[in-house]
């Protein structure tokens, strides 16, 4: 088949000289009220690209008249190309920039803080959940929970360290998410810890001044005139005191003995003993201290006192444990020999 052009279309050249004779930029912007993006690019790069084309056909200057050539290959068009591709980035970021303007079309939050600054309002930075957290140690074997072991075990360390940002995750209930939380701290952590017991009972402690003892349960068996021997622990020495009044208390189950005062004449006997008797020298380690000589004479607190000395029972220090306090009651009573013996 033989195609011969059309006699119509005589002095007429197809090498595309003649397109793009009319300018698509400026596009014409109208927003609708209510809109979720405000269109504002004048142009894309195929608008830019037409535009210049066409002012390139309808120039007057006598040198661009004749550039005829149209080619995309060809430097001029290539140059006019890249202009187009610059026109259109910088119409992309002009119609964000115009929708970050608004209050509606926003999406950087930087934006919506610089709008509400406008009208004096600051908003307030966000706060994450926070809960607490309880860990709990793996125990020795076959020890119950709580229980401090006589001897230190090698193989089970008896303190750790929780570090800053350790993470633990929430079990979600039903149709709920897991949360993750993260530690804000280091934390110490001791198996004995587990299991945090409040002291119910307060410890006694017996000396010279002593006029209330409390015993447990109601079945003491004392009544007034009875004698009692009072050890304070350690190597004081002991306390004789008559019973004067047995409280029992049957819902609390224990007992409160109030005593009789020591005579005057012990107690200054007493006293100048201690004055004249110099301080005992400090025992070797490995000797029984007495619960005041730790609490008092070294120089620390009681509650200080008393995980130092658990510390040290766990860490393996040969020591052995202050003498508790104790009562002894004198419940027989005999006279002295020779009593019946006549004058």
């Amino acid at each position: 088949m033989i195609l011969t052009r059309n006699p119509v279309h005589e002095g007429f050249d197809d090498c595309g000289c003649c397109e793009g004779l009319t300018a698509a930029t400026p596009l014409k912007i109208n927003n609708q009220p209510g809109l979720k993006a405000v269109a504002y690019r004048v142009g894309t790069h195929a608008d830019f690209k037409k535009s210049l084309l066409a002012n390139l056909s309808t120039s007057l200057s006598a040198g661009l008249r004749r550039l005829t050539c149209r080619d995309d290959d060809d430097f001029t068009i290539a140059l006019l190309d890249a202009w187009a591709v610059v026109a259109d980035i910088l119409t992309f970021y002009q119609e964000r920039l115009a929708n970050e303007a608004f209050l509606a079309t926003a999406r950087e939050k930087l934006s919506v803080f610089e709008l509400a600054r406008l009208v004096g309002y600051r908003p307030k930075p966000g706060v994450a959940a926070r809960t607490l957290l309880a860990f709990t140690l793996e125990e020795s074997p076959g020890l119950a929970p709580g229980t401090i072991p006589s001897t230190p075990v090698q193989t089970m360390p008896t303190e750790t360290i929780i570090d800053l940002g350790t993470q633990v995750r929430s079990v979600p209930g039903p149709e709920e998410q897991s949360q993750t939380y993260e530690t804000v701290e280091k934390l110490t952590a001791r198996a004995r810890w587990n299991a945090l017991r409040p002291r119910l009972w307060e410890p006694q402690v017996l000396d010279d001044a002593t006029r209330e003892i409390f015993l447990d349960g109601t079945s003491t068996l004392l009544k007034p005139g009875d004698g009692l021997l009072l050890f304070p622990g350690g190597s004081s020495a002991p306390l004789f005191r008559q019973v004067a009044e047995v409280i029992p208390y049957p819902e609390e189950q224990y007992s409160k003995v109030v005593v009789e005062a020591a005579p005057e004449e012990v107690q200054s006997a007493r006293g100048a003993q201690r004055a004249d008797t110099p301080a005992p020298a400090a025992k070797a380690a490995g000797a029984a201290s007495g619960s005041k000589g730790l609490g008092q004479a070294s120089g620390i607190g009681k509650a200080e006192a008393a995980v130092d000395a658990a510390e040290r029972l766990e860490g393996g220090g040969a020591g052995i444990q202050p003498t508790p306090p104790r009562v002894l009651a004198l419940r027989l009573r005999a006279a002295v020999f020779g009593h019946n013996a006549p004058l």
